[in-house]
C-alpha cells in the first residue's frame, strides 16, 4: 500500500565480512650479467637468472568489511508519470599484507681476481675476466589498511505515453573499490610503482534518456 497514496519506499541495511585470497605477480629484476658478460651488448639470448633478484611471497588473505545503509523513494506523480530516488552510504575498509624474502643473487663486474676475492665474489664463474659478487636484498614488507565511506546515488523519471511505451531520462553514480585479487610488485621499492600496488577506487557518473517498450 502506497504512503499517502503517492510514495512507495525502500529501507535497509547490509552488512558483508570477507576474507578474500590474494594473487600477486612477482617479476624478476635483472642485474648487470643477466642479459650476458657485462663487457659485451645485452642480449635477450644470453638471458642468466643467476645475476635475477626473486622475491618468494607470503601473504595473508585480504579482509573487508562491509556495511551500507541504503534507501530509496518513488512518487507516483499520476498514474503514468514517476519519480524515483535512492541513496546508499557504504562504509568500506580493507587490510591486506604481503611479506617478501629474497633469494641469493649475483651481480656481474669487470674486476680484476685480487678485488674480486676481496669483495667474497668468484671470478670468471660465469663469464671470462668477470667477477660474480654475491648480492643481498632486504626483505619487502608490504601492510595497507584502505578504508572508503562514498555516497552513491541514483535518480529516475519515466513516463508511460501508452501501457507499451515509457520515456526515461536517469542519472547517477557508482562506486567499485580498488583491486584485491591482483597487485603488481616490484621487487625493490619504487615510488613511482607503489601507487599501482593497490589501484585506488574507481568512480563514475552517468546519464541516460531513453524510451522501453513491449512488442508481443
Amino acid at each position: 500500500e502506497r504512503l499517502f497514496d503517492h510514495f512507495d519506499y525502500t529501507l535497509g541495511y547490509f552488512h558483508i565480512n570477507t576474507q578474500v585470497p590474494t594473487t600477486v605477480a612477482l617479476s624478476p629484476n635483472f642485474l648487470s650479467g643477466g642479459l650476458g658478460s657485462p663487457l659485451s651488448r645485452p642480449s635477450l639470448s644470453a638471458l642468466n637468472t643467476r645475476f635475477a633478484v626473486r622475491g618468494a611471497l607470503s601473504s595473508v588473505p585480504a579482509s573487508i568489511i562491509e556495511d551500507g545503509l541504503f534507501g530509496s523513494l518513488t512518487y507516483h506523480i499520476t498514474d503514468r508519470t514517476e519519480l524515483t530516488g535512492g541513496v546508499r552510504w557504504q562504509n568500506y575498509r580493507r587490510h591486506t599484507v604481503y611479506d617478501i624474502s629474497f633469494l641469493p643473487a649475483f651481480i656481474a663486474f669487470p674486476l680484476p681476481n685480487p678485488t674480486c676475492s676481496f669483495l667474497g665474489g668468484t671470478f670468471g664463474t660465469s663469464y671470462p675476466g668477470v667477477c660474480d659478487v654475491p648480492v643481498n636484498v632486504a626483505p619487502f614488507h608490504f601492510d595497507n589498511r584502505d578504508q572508503q565511506k562514498p555516497w552513491i546515488y541514483n535518480f529516475e523519471l519515466s513516463h508511460k505515453l501508452t501501457d507499451d511505451l515509457m520515456v526515461y531520462g536517469r542519472f547517477g553514480n557508482s562506486f567499485r573499490a580498488g583491486s584485491t585479487s591482483l597487485s603488481v610488485l616490484s621487487q625493490t621499492r619504487n615510488p613511482a610503482l607503489e601507487k599501482y600496488m593497490f589501484p585506488g577506487p574507481e568512480k563514475s557518473k552517468s546519464y541516460e534518456v531513453g524510451l522501453k517498450g513491449s512488442l508481443f
